[in-house]
């Protein structure tokens, strides 16, 4: 066995090549974090996917017991070196030198820097580990669990989006208009943004940030989730053509970064996205009465038990599946687009004497709602 230490017991890492030194642990909330060369969120799958692969890995040959001297093995000065520290704070890190390649038996020379001895692994092992910290960075801009968001703001260069969970897990608009929400089209939004990656890394310390179009900020999503205290803020800057992207960084960091163009365009939402649509939602097995209005005939449909009857112009029994039709029509009908908010000039629209109207009953003493 090269490193005898489970994944499990890891709590610091350090990975050395090139004289760059690498060095990511476990904090306080048990999230992995780079803590040299860089403060930044650790890919935690990478990392621990790069420990089980190193804990699999076996001594392929034991070479020499008590060599001379190192260097033909490429480890008087180690191209890489690794340490790996436990949770248990008195032991000592489990370090490994690592040296050069030998061709011919398709392994590389490594041995402990408290032990003589030198031996062989397999030249795979080497693939495993980071050849740069940009490698072991999380790519995932945001971090949050959808169903535990409460409320979600869009600021927008036009209008500023604000919605809010209800308590049965719908959504609401509050800004910049008081309306019910398609919380399908926001529940979409969350995945859309927790799946948002960083396409590339820009900049740790930028000095300035209106090279990036982040210093007047006219774009930006907030999350408020709840149990949390302060919410996250991603801001986006102006494009990238040549790179295909967006410049972006989150609030109360100094990274940027850059995201593609097409995952820029699945966040890209006006209110009339976010609004629901639907004109009249009802559950079909609630209906008992329907009543279509023309200028010259109306029609009234009544369900009695489980069947539905033609009452007027004549009374008949009626065809069982033209009325669900009809109601799951009328059930899955949205609104194409918004001509008027107040809806206060009727005529013009033709609504004052309306070619048609559609009331449905829910109960016998008055109308549930008319289109």
């Amino acid at each position: 066995t090269v490193v005898s230490m489970s994944p499990s017991e890891i709590q610091k890492v350090g990975f050395i090549k090139s004289g760059q030194q690498i060095r990511c642990e476990l904090d306080q909330a048990r999230q992995w974090t780079i803590i040299e060369p860089i403060k930044y969120r650790a890919d935690e799958e990478n990392l621990k996917e790069i420990f089980n692969k190193v804990r699999e890995s076996k001594i392929k040959e034991f070479v020499e017991e008590d060599p001379g001297e190192l260097t033909r093995y490429g480890l008087d000065y180690p191209s890489q070196e690794l340490a790996f520290w436990s949770k248990n704070k008195e032991s000592s890190p489990v370090r490994l030198f690592i040296g050069g390649r030998d061709d011919e038996k398709r392994g590389v020379y490594a041995k402990y820097p408290d032990k003589k001895n030198v031996f062989l692994i397999e030249e795979g092992f080497v693939s495993y580990l980071p050849k740069g910290v940009e490698e072991l960075r999380d790519r995932y801009l945001l971090h949050f669990d959808p169903e535990k968001v409460t409320r979600l703001g869009l600021r927008q260069p036009d209008e500023d989006i604000i919605c809010t969970r209800e308590k049965d897990h719908s959504w609401r608009l509050d800004s910049p208009i008081k309306a019910k929400a398609d919380t399908q089209e926001i529940d979409s939004l969350l995945n859309n943004l927790k799946e948002l990656k960083v396409k590339e890394f820009v900049s740790d310390e930028p000095k300035d940030l209106q090279e990036y179009g982040l210093a007047a900020i006219q774009q930006g999503y907030t999350i408020w989730e709840k149990d949390r205290k302060e919410p996250k803020t991603l801001l986006l800057g102006q494009e990238n053509s040549s790179k295909s992207g967006i410049y972006a960084k989150i609030e109360d960091q100094p990274n940027i970064f850059l995201i593609g163009q097409e995952d820029a365009q699945k966040i890209v939402k006006k209110v009339f996205d976010l609004r629901d649509k639907t004109l009249l939602a009802f559950e079909v097995d609630e209906i008992v009465k329907i009543t279509l209005r023309y200028p010259d005939k109306e029609i009234l449909l009544g369900k009695e038990e489980d069947d539905w009857k033609l009452l007027k112009p004549q009374e008949t029994k009626a065809k069982y599946v033209k009325v669900l039709d009809l109601l799951w029509e009328l059930n899955g009908l949205k609104f194409k687009d918004i001509t008027s908010e107040e809806g206060t000039m009727f005529p013009e629209y033709g609504l004052d004497k309306p070619q048609l109207q559609i009331s449905l009953w829910k109960g016998k003493e008055q109308p549930w709602d008319t289109l």
